[in-house]
């Protein structure tokens, strides 16, 4: 018997005591009186004076950044929350107030003598001249939250300066395979082009492929239409340079800050990007030198610095990173004294998909705006580019920006460092911990998987997990803490719903050793890794989390029944893995005899992923594998998913999903198509809806248009399906069946997809374990179907 059982009795007791006066016909009510709103020049309360505001300073100012100062006296076991609304931004913009100093006033005490607060309200634009309106709201916290109550205050703006709102800089690192990218981004920029209050300027450097000249130039983009020709103002030709190199990064923005001036400074960096190891790729260095070139993070920042300090500019007012991976902890500690905000993106930043000329002519149409709002403005317009022109075939494609508050880094990075701390030197207790909650949050560049793409998580999904799986409570807590911080410096996040867990921001948490870890060196030189305490855990928990992975074992596999005779017959087959955490675990059947290594190659006739479900608070599941003595169990039926044309019937390795727009069930498959009137496509994308029985796509990839084309099949052509083979651990593709090897021609019967009974014979039944390191095991039992 446990204590629990009287635990629960004491806890009724307490209750019904705690309630009797309810029930007995008294009450527990607590007052409510509304707050008081004063002036600067109230004088200060006599005596103990409930929920009372005195506001002090409310001043105006042509950034947007409205500070405010006001003193509350209030109960002090009660607490408060401020709310500000600016009533001229339309639809009431309310933002959380949030102190000078950074600390959030979502939640406030107060005493009966008075607590000081003074924050700065960003109202997300400047402020035109004339009186605007602030609404300053607080509410009280009793046992739940209060209504709001508040009054309006106005403030006077001066009139505007005349001159530039804002220069936005591109440096453009375009002499590499982005070429044609680079010259259809430029193309968009011109369709707004500078206007009289921004100035947009450009060096690009191309390969080549796309454009008349291999030199980088300067260019003053001025508004032209769409012909993939760059008509805009040339400045100067600096011929062959080194894009790569932080130097010519530091003589760019001095020229562009210095010779167009403005209130407002943007930099975008445009190329390939590779998180904390840098970007900027440039193929050709000089006009004698063609040896790949890059700028690491830590020669980026220094680019960065020096070219603020020759132009005598304190900081970009907004950093846009058009690259890939570059929204993460180790970049943003990095570049955070150089800019007020950041943007970019933790994932993969599709190429051509940032709409420039829609972004631009919103900038010209409200040059007033902050820099804050012209990051959310990049996020909506890169993420609503994507769902318009992004092809079906990438229907799984993760897409997203964020914004981050690079004044909240400091913030972050101390959260971090305690999280560390609370680890210790050598956390061999919590090396599991650490390892579940890294492998089950949502991670970046998972397409790809390899190189410089591999190890990248999202911070605030590792924190949130781990402080759920933790065996250590001070531990958990600062994860908590953590998730918290990372929330507060991501002030804004555009995401598409296979994004659903992230934060907008990742970090570098490598789960093995291979040859891109191996200048783990240069990672621990970075400020966030020596400030933190990282830089000597990371490599640590690289090896630890390759032994975790190799750990790959199907044992104890066993049928039902190894004979299945009738078409009502199910078998269940059971095994037990032991492993951690792998990439996956799938029962399958195939169709052809194993003989020891080295194996043959044989036939996927049936596969179905398997999960060790975990419910997170909320409902989210996770899948984690323990060490070993995992169960498995899986039934099958003896049929598998064929596609048919009436007379002949194939296996195509067809997997489903769901439409998320219309909720139909769709099956995909690879094919090598062959055109009735000529022609061929190796390998396209074929996509049945099982609900008409129709062939709704034919998406094949176009290597000189650089996109997906859809084809639309006509009668007579031919398919001729490619099926899934398996040989020690790998996945290929072939074309005889032993389900059948006829093709299909359109148009010669109705094709219908049905679960079928596979052919009498012998297969092989169990379950298969892949480690994300690569490393492999299947276990199986042998099964005769005899109907």
């Amino acid at each position: 018997m446990s204590l629990s059982r009287y635990t629960n009795i004491y806890c009724i007791a307490v209750l019904f005591f705690a309630c009797l006066p309810l029930l007995l016909g008294g009450g527990c009510e607590k007052k409510k009186r509304p707050l008081v709103f004063l002036p600067g020049n109230e004088p200060e309360p006599e005596g103990p004076v409930e929920w009372r505001v005195i506001i002090d300073t409310l001043d105006g100012a042509q950034s947007g950044d409205v500070p405010i100062t006001f003193t509350l006296y209030g109960e002090p076991d009660l607490e408060y929350r401020a709310v500000v609304d600016f009533s001229n931004s339309g639809g009431l913009d309310y933002q959380n107030a949030t102190q000078a100093g950074g600390d959030s006033l979502d939640r406030m005490g107060a005493s009966a003598n008075g607590e000081e607060y003074a924050f700065v309200w960003d109202s997300g634009y400047d402020l035109d001249a004339g009186n605007h309106s602030v609404i300053i709201r607080l509410s009280i916290y009793e046992d739940t939250l209060g209504e709001l109550q508040g009054q309006t205050n106005t403030f006077p703006v001066n009139n505007v300066a005349a001159g530039k709102k804002w220069t936005v800089m591109v440096y453009m690192a375009a002499d590499n395979d982005l070429d044609g990218l680079a010259l259809q981004d430029v193309d968009s920029m011109e369709r707004t082009g500078s206007t009289e209050n921004v100035n947009i300027v450009v060096q690009v450097d191309p390969y080549g492929t796309y454009w008349p000249h291999t030199t980088a130039k300067r260019y003053y983009i001025t508004h032209d239409i769409w012909d993939t020709t760059i008509n805009s103002q040339e400045i100067s030709d600096l011929g062959e340079v080194n894009m790569g190199s932080p130097d010519t990064l530091r003589d760019f923005i001095e020229w562009g800050v210095t010779s167009y001036p403005a209130e407002r400074y943007c930099l975008v960096l445009w190329d390939h990007g590779a998180g904390w190891h840098g970007g900027l790729y440039n193929y050709n260095p000089s006009a004698t030198d063609t040896t790949l070139t890059f700028i690491n993070l830590t020669d980026m920042a220094q680019g960065i610095e020096d070219g603020l300090a020759a132009a005598a500019l304190d900081r970009f007012d907004l950093l846009y990173c058009d690259m890939c991976s570059m929204s993460a902890i180790e970049v943003c500690c990095e570049l955070a004294p150089y800019a007020r905000y950041f943007t970019g993106s933790a994932e993969v930043a599709w190429g051509g998909m940032m709409n420039y000329e829609t972004l631009l002519g919103q900038l010209a149409g409200r040059a007033l705006m902050g820099p804050r709002k012209l990051g959310e403005m990049i996020c909506d317009s890169y993420v609503e580019n994507c769902e318009l022109l992004l092809p079906a075939s990438m229907i799984f494609a993760p897409v997203g920006h964020s914004v981050t508050d690079f004044s909240k880094m400091g913030n972050l990075k101390d959260a971090f460092g305690q999280f560390v701390q609370s680890l210790g030197p050598n956390p061999v207790g919590q090396w599991m911990d650490i390892y579940q909650a890294a492998y089950a949050a949502l991670r970046y560049q998972d397409l790809y998987g390899y190189g410089y793409y591999t190890g990248y998580i999202d911070l605030g999904d590792f924190a949130d997990i781990f402080s759920f799986l933790a065996s250590d409570p001070l531990t958990a807590a600062n994860a908590s803490a953590l998730r918290a911080a990372v929330d507060e410096a991501v002030v804004y996040s555009r995401k598409n719903n296979l994004m659903t867990y992230t934060t907008g921001m990742s970090i570098f948490m490598p789960d093995e050793v291979n040859a891109y870890y191996e200048d783990l060196a240069e990672y621990s030189g970075l400020t966030f890794g020596v400030e933190t305490g990282w830089s000597t855990l990371a490599p640590a928990f690289a090896a630890i989390a390759e032994t975790y992975q190799d750990e790959v074992s199907i044992h104890d596999v066993a049928l039902s029944s190894g004979l299945l005779d009738n078409d009502s017959q199910t078998i269940t087959c059971t095994g037990m893995l032991d492993a951690f955490s792998p990439s996956e675990v799938g029962f399958m059947v195939t169709g052809s005899e194993f003989i020891d290594p080295p194996w043959e190659e044989v036939e996927v006739i049936f596969y179905k992923k398997q999960k060790n479900t975990i419910l997170m608070p909320g409902g989210r599941e996770l899948n984690i594998w323990e060490l070993e003595d995992n169960d498995l169990s899986e039934d099958w039926d003896g049929t598998a998913l064929l596609l048919s044309n009436g007379s002949n019937t194939v296996n195509m390795g067809l997997d489903e999903y769901e439409d998320p727009d219309t909720g139909a069930t769709l099956y995909t498959g690879s094919a090598d198509v062959y055109f009735a009137n000529g022609g061929y496509l190796d390998r396209a994308d074929i996509t049945f809806d099982g609900s008409t029985s129709q062939i709704v796509e034919c998406l094949y990839f176009d290597w000189d248009i650089w996109e997906y084309v859809n084809y639309n099949l006509q009668p007579g052509d031919r398919l001729e399906p490619y099926i899934t083979i398996y040989e020690i651990g790998e996945y290929s593709w072939g074309f005889y069946s032993i389900l059948g090897t006829s093709d299909i021609t359109v148009g010669a019967g109705s094709i219908t997809l049905e679960n079928l009974p596979v052919p009498n014979g012998d297969y092989f039944v169990g379950f298969q374990a892949t480690g994300r390191t690569g490393t492999y095991n299947f276990n199986y039992e042998n099964l005769r179907i005899q109907r």
